[in-house]
């Protein structure tokens, strides 16, 4: 896969301190309960992960999880308040860096709304390749046709 560029307005610490500095772990329990409900999760892998309250929320539970997000930014403030967080930076444009069939569970929450085409092409791909077999994917997301969220969420595209 080649790089490709996703949006740039949700890259830096001002937009995850404006967004999520008032999160916690404990806004993430219905997606951790629709893990639960719908999949034999094994290990999960959060595509996405931003701050990295919902793997925080997983480890919590005794899940065995990872988080990857685009954001160097958004990687420090997770690791500023959770040192212990099993996340990493990487451009997902460029591939998953897991080795094949290394997750029960990918989850992708609230992100594929900020990914261009192109990068979700080449990810179907990647999540094939990283997702054991039987595992299952997760994808929430805003629509574009949500005039609510677009108010004032300008980063999606």
């Amino acid at each position: 896969m080649n790089s490709i560029s996703v949006n740039s307005a949700i890259h830096d610490r001002v937009y995850f301190e404006k967004w999520y500095s008032d999160r916690s772990c404990k806004d993430y329990r219905n997606l951790l309960g629709q893990i639960m409900q719908n999949f034999d999760p094994g290990k999960v892998l959060d595509v996405g992960a931003g701050v990295g309250h919902f793997i925080e929320l997983l480890s919590q539970w005794g899940v065995d999880c990872e988080g990857v997000d685009y954001s160097l930014d958004a990687v420090k403030l997770a690791k500023e308040r959770n040192s212990e967080l099993n996340i990493i930076q990487h451009d997902v444009s460029c591939g998953l860096p897991y080795p094949n069939e290394s997750f029960g569970v990918i989850v992708l929450n609230q992100i594929i709304a900020h990914l261009g085409h192109e990068v979700i092409l080449g990810l179907l791909k990647e999540w094939y390749r990283v997702i054991k077999p039987g595992g299952g994917i997760l994808i929430t997301g805003p629509s574009i046709y949500n005039k609510k969220v677009l108010a004032y969420d300008k980063s999606i595209i």
